[in-house]
């Protein structure tokens, strides 16, 4: 620790001056984005293909893909794994697509034109093209530099809890081992009106998008562990074969950039792999 103290010192001392601050918002970003933040792109670059493997090892039967968009998460559940899929869409032009999955695996893959949220309710989803990736329920949304006003149409939207959901389809849910949550901004409402649904079913696995949304309203990784209570919290890496163990409690896990977290049921026997 010594010599790792003498050489941030050393560091500070020549570079912690005001010429160097491009130079050291650039290191930074490099850094984080080693750790698994800012970590958009396809689904090898993300680490998300490899975990998608990773499912399949623990046998998942049955996933939910919330904010399934075009489907694209969805087909590579269906293409990696053995598992059925359900996937819920609030976006009516997404939702065309998704019809045309459901066509051509009919027996694996269930699509419903619903928003998942913390309660039943009519609102708005508020988009740029017709099937941006980027559409969110959140209002404010046009003030991320990202959307940098992009946002600015809107479409009226049912909404309902998962476990409402699950009651009125009880025998469609059984087997759930994966839920993946991707909601621009939304995700803690969708955990919220699945209490029952996890208590009962007890999912294995949650992936959940943590991103600059959060920052705006305020909220850390601490309040989804607070729903999740009995599962432990890793970090996809970038083409990574192996989970990062995240501490919620550390600034340096709280990072409002785009990260996939995944939530893993202490109960499971699972190797960092």
């Amino acid at each position: 620790m010594k010599f790792l103290n003498s050489i941030i010192y050393v560091y500070i001392f020549l570079f912690g001056r005001h010429v160097f601050a491009k130079f050291n918002v650039i290191l930074f970003k490099i850094i984080i984005k080693s750790l698994g933040y800012n970590n958009y792109g396809s689904y090898n670059y993300t680490g998300e293909k490899n975990f998608v493997k990773i499912l399949e090892k623990y046998r998942v039967r049955l996933c939910l893909d919330i904010g399934a968009n075009v489907g694209d998460y969805s087909k590579m559940l269906l293409k990696l794994t053995n598992a059925k899929v359900i996937a819920l869409e609030p976006n009516k032009f997404s939702f065309k697509i998704l019809k045309k999955i459901r066509l051509r695996n009919k027996k694996r893959f269930t699509c419903l034109n619903v928003a998942a949220s913390d309660k039943k309710k009519k609102g708005y989803l508020y988009y740029g093209t017709n099937t941006s990736e980027l559409a969110s329920i959140m209002q404010n949304t046009n003030k991320l530099n990202f959307i940098d006003g992009k946002n600015s149409n809107k479409m009226k939207i049912q909404l309902s809890t998962l476990d409402e959901i699950f009651l009125k389809n009880k025998d469609k849910f059984k087997n759930l081992d994966f839920i993946k949550i991707d909601t621009e901004g939304h995700e803690i409402e969708v955990l919220k009106g699945s209490k029952k649904i996890i208590k009962i079913l007890k999912p294995k696995f949650l992936q959940i998008e943590f991103n600059t949304h959060q920052l705006l309203r305020s909220i850390t990784l601490q309040d989804y562990k607070k729903l999740l209570r009995n599962y432990n919290v890793f970090r996809l890496l970038p083409f990574g074969r192996k989970l990062l163990s995240v501490n919620v409690n550390k600034p340096e896990d709280n990072i409002f950039h785009l990260s996939n977290i995944v939530f893993i049921r202490k109960d499971i026997n699972f190797k960092d792999e």
